[in-house]
């Protein structure tokens, strides 16, 4: 049994990289996440897992890409923990209700200390308390961040984290409406749209910055960031598609245990979720 700890900003990356076994994900890229878990004799009553996975956020983002990967070979076992409750809430599926789950119950509701340069403010930090983590709560705007920051990355000594490097995994794991480019790719499971119906207001923001002399950048998510534009977004079907939909789309609920565990197995009929 291994327990498998992650950093929620890897869940791009590690949704599409080429792993075709767990062995291989337990060796090629998680391997100092990875720590043997001895089963004592207080746990034998537990159901036996291949992998536990504890992440930063639960079952969110992160979390919910890699008990998928796991859960390819029919043969692994995984159970995914998360403190939130299961994603049915209706608001999270209502893109135009986003706003309403900040605070809620599906919120962890955080807030920085006191900021000396910000007039000892605390500012609000939401993160998902709930199935799909803070995808699930978000604005579902997708944004890659800046390619020179993942050029800067490498240059501080980390090999393969350029933006040319992690290009390909970002095409992998997106289903872009824009079609394949040299930026985007169509065959990944997370949706991004173009909004359907723009508000005028964002139109008119767009053009006001475009006479003003900024660049018009149809597409934040290629080469440069500078400029303006419309957001991309993580919309299917005209509902919020957060990583628990593209990767852990399968969970039903029942009731074992006092924790909220994903068991995230049978992908034959259903992943079970357990709380």
């Amino acid at each position: 049994m291994a327990v498998i700890e992650f950093c929620e900003a890897h869940f791009s990356i590690i949704s599409s990289l080429p792993f075709t076994s767990p062995l291989c994900l337990r060796k090629s890229y998680l391997a100092t996440y990875i720590n043997p878990l001895q089963t004592t004799k207080k746990e034998n009553f537990m159901t036996p897992y291949d992998y536990i996975v504890i992440g930063v956020i639960g079952a969110g983002s992160a979390g919910c890409v890699v008990a998928n990967r796991l859960t390819e070979d029919s043969d692994t076992t995984v159970l995914l923990l998360e403190a939130g409750n299961p994603d049915t809430k209706p608001e999270i599926q209502i893109p135009a209700q986003c706003l309403s789950l900040l605070g809620s119950e599906v919120d962890w509701a955080y807030f920085s200390e006191p900021e000396p340069y910000l007039n000892n403010r605390k500012i609000f930090c939401p993160r998902g308390k709930v199935l799909g983590g803070s995808s699930s709560i978000n604005i579902m705007i997708y944004l890659r961040g800046n390619p020179h920051d993942y050029d800067h990355w490498q240059s501080l000594g980390n090999p393969g984290w350029s933006y040319q490097d992690v290009l390909p995994y970002f095409k992998k794991s997106e289903r872009s409406s824009r079609g394949a480019s040299e930026f985007h790719g169509v065959d990944g499971e997370l949706s991004v749209t173009d909004l359907i119906a723009p508000a005028v207001v964002s139109q008119r923001f767009v053009d006001a910055a475009v006479a003003l002399g900024y660049d018009h950048n149809p597409d934040a998510n290629a080469m440069r960031q500078e400029g303006a534009g419309l957001y991309q977004l993580t919309i299917k079907d005209g509902k919020r598609q957060g990583w628990q939909a593209a990767q852990c789309c399968c969970c039903l609920p029942s009731a074992h245990s006092p924790a909220s565990q994903f068991d995230c197995n049978d992908r034959s009929v259903s992943n079970s979720f357990v709380v």
